[in-house]
């Protein structure tokens, strides 16, 4: 009675489970990611032994003489997040685009109707032509690219480059309390510029980057779903 309790709760779970075991590639797939995701998680710990005492920004906060630059302190930590998070969506995407409910939206749509007559009721729902182009331009582009591969070693080429900045973002704040506030404002400035310009270099996070600013945002009514 307890296995049958369990199966009834848990069958869809099981039956993926099974379907994932009897296709090769998608456990191949699977594992990658898994692999990706835990070869992140130093960096994740570095970033979370910062941030859950406040960042730079609570250092900065903490110094009169720094106090009034504590947006800069701010912008330190969302890079490191920022770079943490392209790090993220490199795992989970590095066998295809994550998956996306838009896309799934529209074309489901599409199975039944031409691009004209989904047009069609989408503008009797109010939707405007621009935003109902970027929808459709979307998912054409998730369409063509949803399958696309990533190469596991460049990806853990470019994990290896990002510990750089996690590094140098855990040794700044053990040392801010005894540096200047002149010395703390340029440290911080200098890691902002290098995070950007790796973020904007390595091949890697730049297509993160890319594959990200495609996502448009989309909000339709209860009767027709949304996001």
């Amino acid at each position: 009675m307890a296995f049958k309790s369990f199966f009834k709760e848990n069958r869809v779970l099981l039956i993926l489970s099974l379907f994932v075991l009897a296709n090769p590639e998608l456990l191949k797939a699977a594992n990658q990611e898994k692999e990706c995701l835990k070869n992140i998680m130093p960096l994740e710990k570095q970033l979370l032994a910062v941030t859950e005492d406040g960042g730079v920004w609570a250092e900065f906060e903490g110094r009169p003489g720094l106090r009034k630059e504590s947006a800069t302190a701010l912008k330190v930590d969302s890079k490191l997040e920022q770079l943490l998070n392209s790090l993220h969506y490199l795992c989970k995407a590095i066998n295809g685009i994550p998956f996306s409910d838009l896309a799934t939206y529209i074309n489901g749509f599409l199975e039944n109707k031409t691009e004209k007559e989904v047009r069609a009721e989408f503008n009797k729902h109010g939707k405007t032509k621009s935003e109902v182009d970027l929808w459709f331009k979307y998912t054409y582009f998730f369409n063509e690219h949803h399958n696309r591969k990533l190469d596991p070693a460049s990806i853990q080429n470019t994990i290896e480059l990002s510990k750089n900045y996690f590094d140098r973002y855990v040794t700044y704040t053990n040392k801010l309390k005894r540096m200047t506030s002149e010395a703390s404002l340029q440290e911080a400035n200098n890691l902002i510029v290098d995070v950007d310009s790796f973020l904007e270099s390595d091949p890697n996070h730049s297509k993160a980057a890319f594959e990200n600013a495609q996502v448009p945002y989309w909000d339709i009514d209860e009767n027709y779903g949304g996001s």
